[in-house]
């Protein structure tokens, strides 16, 4: 491998990593606040396909749009990569609809459950 080359983590633990630091990253300087974004997306996809879309379908959609993608084409990373960010945000917008986006003082999310409520 040239000094140029970078080398690319494959498991798991390196996939979810570039997604954790995407999703807490400058994102949301370049496209907002991630759950507002997915309400927008989710008004704009409800008025044109005229059925109701929630944000976290909206960010479930997206996934179900990466895996889609790895039928097709070349192996990509970043397809799998964005899987583990989109699931991430919609487990986020879960959480904050239904009360439990608070985390302890050392940082810890709060194991909670609750039923989805769209």
């Amino acid at each position: 491998m040239s000094e140029t080359e970078v080398k690319i983590d494959w498991r798991a633990v390196g996939i979810v990593a570039t997604a954790a630091d995407l999703v807490a990253g400058n994102r949301s300087t370049q496209h907002g606040d991630k759950v507002e974004n997915h309400q927008y997306i989710a008004a704009l996809w409800t008025a044109y396909l005229g059925v109701t879309i929630t944000a976290d379908q909206v960010a479930l959609m997206m996934v179900l749009l990466k895996v889609a993608r790895t039928k097709t084409g070349a192996l990509n990373r970043d397809d799998f990569v964005d899987m583990a960010g989109y699931a991430g945000v919609a487990g986020e917008i879960m959480g904050r609809f239904n009360g439990l986006h608070s985390s302890h003082a050392d940082g810890a999310a709060q194991d909670q459950t609750k039923v989805r409520t769209p």
